[in-house]
């Protein structure tokens, strides 16, 4: 499923991060502090202090993503409502999801096996689900904000926000976060493999794939849009 044959090239999609990535401060190097974060958190001894600052490190990216805003209940709690998400993510059996590269994306066996991760009824949503739902039962987590936990966490999937999934709709694929989604993304990174490793040349090495096909997808659903520098903060932020 390669797509239209008119598609936006992914080199041009992904270079045209460049000039943001490497401005001091912006708020898409958010993703980078957490996502690094993360890496060396789940290497690291756990214990509560590590796990409040891991907490920390995530509530941030999420403000700074746009998932604090007023119309959020998650605006009225503090970061350690995150400390059991932190702590469903570090569990042993979701060492597959910090490992998602690009051989396992061209393989559809493990990548099925990841959606099992991810969507199964032991999998990570499931479970993050009811970790939140033990502090606050009428908290909930929409598919935009498990999406962002898990591209700033593990960098396994893509984040379901307005652009992307207008990128999605662009390309003639299910918007709707799941695992038909999910296969259709890792279907897409096998048809343009070469061309999406060549576009990784362009951002810092330790971008994961599914970072690559965030970043492709927001572009799309960017200049669907009509390309506007303010409409990309607004709309870009939704819930």
């Amino acid at each position: 499923m390669s797509g239209p044959s008119n598609k936006m090239a992914i080199a041009d999609a992904i270079d045209g991060f460049g000039s943001d990535l490497a401005t001091p401060h912006h708020r898409f190097n958010s993703w980078d502090h957490c996502y690094l974060h993360f890496r060396k958190a789940r290497e690291e001894p756990r214990n509560e202090e590590r796990v409040k600052v891991a907490a920390l490190n995530l509530a941030y990216y999420l403000a700074s993503w746009g998932m604090l805003r007023g119309s959020s209940q998650w605006l009225w709690k503090d970061y350690t409502i995150y400390v059991p998400i932190v702590e469903t993510a570090l569990k042993p059996e979701f060492e597959r999801l910090w490992n998602v590269d690009d051989e396992v994306l061209a393989c559809p066996d493990h990548a099925e096996w990841v959606a099992d991760s991810i969507f199964g009824k032991r999998g990570f949503r499931a479970q993050a689900e009811n970790a939140v739902a033990a502090c606050d039962p009428d908290l909930p987590i929409s598919d935009i904000l498990i999406s962002k936990i898990m591209l700033g966490t593990f960098g396994c999937c893509v984040a379901h926000d307005n652009f992307v999934k207008r990128g999605l709709y662009q390309m003639r694929m299910t918007q709707k976060m799941g695992r038909r989604a999910f296969a259709q993304l890792a279907q897409f990174y096998r048809d343009n493999r070469t061309e999406l490793e060549a576009a990784r040349a362009s951002v810092p090495n330790y971008y994961p794939p599914m970072k690559s096909l965030d970043m492709y997808f927001w572009q799309v659903g960017r200049q669907a849009t009509g390309g506007s520098a303010t409409r990309s903060l607004e709309e870009s932020l939704d819930e």
